[in-house]
């Protein structure tokens, strides 16, 4: 913990386990809930990416949507947002989302708090 003019921090960088790289399909998706909210993990190009799951234009679950050049598509509206950033991309809806640090440790997936 460090001291900054009388009020105390605490850096949180853990990382947690959340999954393991079997349980989510080559260009697929898994559900998880990390740190009370729900989370899609995707696993695309042989890299694993973690988003909020919900679209924020009407709340659709991007676990559901297809994952392509690297962004998943809102299953309802076509929303497409960036699998490495969550940034919203040029289309009906770009509303950023929230993304997460992934890490992958011998073959389980983690997530950075």
């Amino acid at each position: 913990m460090a001291e900054n003019e009388g009020i105390w921090f605490i850096k949180l960088t853990e990382f947690y386990k959340v999954a393991e790289l079997a349980q989510i399909p080559e260009e697929g998706s898994k559900v998880i809930d990390f740190m009370r909210k729900e989370i899609a993990l995707f696993r695309h190009a042989g890299k694993v990416y973690a988003l909020d799951n919900l679209c924020p234009h009407r709340q659709a679950p991007l676990s559901t949507g297809e994952i392509a050049d690297g962004a998943v598509l809102c299953p309802w509206h076509k929303a497409r947002f960036d699998l490495a950033t969550g940034k919203g991309l040029p289309g009906p809806h770009r509303a950023d989302i929230g993304c997460y640090q992934v890490e992958i440790v011998n073959d389980d997936i983690m997530l950075k708090r």
